[in-house]
This record gives C-alpha cells, sequence and structure tokens, in this order.
C-alpha cells in the first residue's frame, strides 16, 4: 500500500479493482499504511489486508491478518488451532495488548499527519536548497522524506548525522546494516545510479516536535557544509 522507503501510496483500490475482474485475490501490506491513511476495507474489494503493531507505536513483535469473510486460508504453520487455525502456536499477549493499546490511538495518529506533514516538508525545504534531490513522486504518507544528496555515499551521511545527534537512515529500517544501495531507488532511476547509493531517508511521527526539525536543520547544514564531501 505504502512504499516503506519513499512513502509512495499506491492506487491499491485500482489494483483490486483490476484483481476483481480478472478473478484474482488480493491481499494487501497495509504495515506503513495504518495510521497514515484511512484504511476502510469496505471501501475496496481487498480480500486480506496485513497490519503491524510496531508502525503505530506498539510493540514490535505483533500484527494482525484481516481476511473477509469466506476468502479461504491456508495456514503456514500447522499444529494447534491457534488464531482460529490459521497460524499454529501461542501467541504472545504482552504484545497483543500493546498492539491493541496502540490501535485505540490510530485515529489520533491520523488525525496528526497533516501537522506531520508541515514539519516534514519544512525539513524537505531545508534539504533542497542544501542542493539534495527528492526520491519519488505522486502522493505519499507524511511520515517519510528521501532524496539523495549529490557528492555523498548514503552511509557516509548517515554516520556523519549520527555523531551529531541526528538518527537517519540509507534505506529501509529492514536493510540496515547491509551496505548495497537502495533496490528501492535504483529501479526508479534506473539512468541515474548515483542516486541509490547517496540515499537519505528520514522519518516523521506525531511525537516529532518544532524544535526537534529545527535541530535536524541546523545539523544537516553543518554536516553538509562542513564535513569534505566523500565522493560517490
Amino acid at each position: 500500500w505504502v512504499n516503506h522507503e519513499t512513502g509512495t501510496v499506491f492506487p491499491v483500490e485500482d489494483y483490486g479493482a483490476v484483481a476483481r475482474q480478472t478473478g484474482a485475490r488480493f491481499a494487501i501490506d497495509g504495515a506503513q499504511a495504518l495510521g497514515k491513511v484511512p484504511v476502510n476495507v469496505g471501501a475496496f474489494p481487498v480480500d486480506a489486508l496485513a497490519v503491524a503493531s510496531s508502525k503505530v507505536g506498539g510493540p514490535a513483535g505483533a500484527g494482525a491478518l484481516w481476511i473477509r469473510r469466506g476468502v479461504p486460508l491456508t495456514p503456514q504453520l500447522w499444529g494447534g488451532s491457534q488464531e482460529r487455525g490459521r497460524r499454529a502456536g501461542s501467541p504472545d499477549p504482552v504484545t497483543q495488548a500493546g498492539f491493541g493499546a496502540a490501535a485505540h490511538h490510530v485515529t489520533d495518529r491520523l488525525g496528526s499527519m497533516a501537522a506531520v506533514a508541515d514539519r516534514r516538508d519544512r525539513l524537505e525545504g531545508v534539504l533542497r536548497e542544501l542542493g539534495a534531490q527528492p526520491n519519488g513522486g505522486g502522493p505519499r504518507v507524511a511520515t517519510v522524506t528521501n532524496v539523495s544528496v549529490p557528492g555523498w555515499k548514503g552511509d557516509a551521511l548517515v554516520a556523519a548525522l549520527d555523531v551529531e545527534g541526528l538518527c537517519a537512515s540509507a534505506g529501509a529500517a529492514c536493510s540496515a546494516g547491509i551496505p548495497e544501495p537502495s533496490a528501492v531507488v535504483s529501479a526508479m532511476y534506473p539512468a541515474e545510479p548515483w542516486r541509490a547509493a547517496a540515499t537519505l531517508r528520514l522519518s516523521f511521527g506525531p511525537e516529532t516536535t518544532d524544535d526537534e526539525v529545527e535541530r535536524a536543520a541546523l545539523v544537516l547544514k553543518g554536516v553538509l557544509s562542513r564535513r569534505k564531501l566523500e565522493r560517490v
């Protein structure tokens, strides 16, 4: 539904309509969508939707799978009758309770996205002034900005920012520590290979404050202006 590196929102309603016309089942990875865009499974033809606790402020290790009534599902793990026979194994009540508590605040998080987008846009404006080039286009969530910074390797820039107290990444959190260029950005800009090696990804949330955005802007200006560039 939402790309985890660029924040691009895909037209899942259109995809679902095509799937329905061809008789195919349509399942959505909604981990990055919950709490950032309206999620209404009754509004378009989707057969299954997966969401994750950690993406809405809950503990890692918990998630939920919504399945439309009447849609068959073959279990991937066989054994006990937990989860209505769909997934064997005893669930973790602590993480599930945490996810449940976080889910109660999803509407609040969704309502804060306009303010989050304003903070993102302000910092993105600073990055543009410093020569960074945004990656992606079209509708996107408020919580992610992804740019490529000419003259820098992404991991070198992330390390330089970390020294100054600014937490960033050169790609998805699940690929942290992997020195390969972003596969997402590589696919988006095949004629500009430098982009994938020079990516910088910053995340925002309802908890992000104006002071933190101002501090991040100062750090970015300082690092990009005074440090010797490591050429890609």
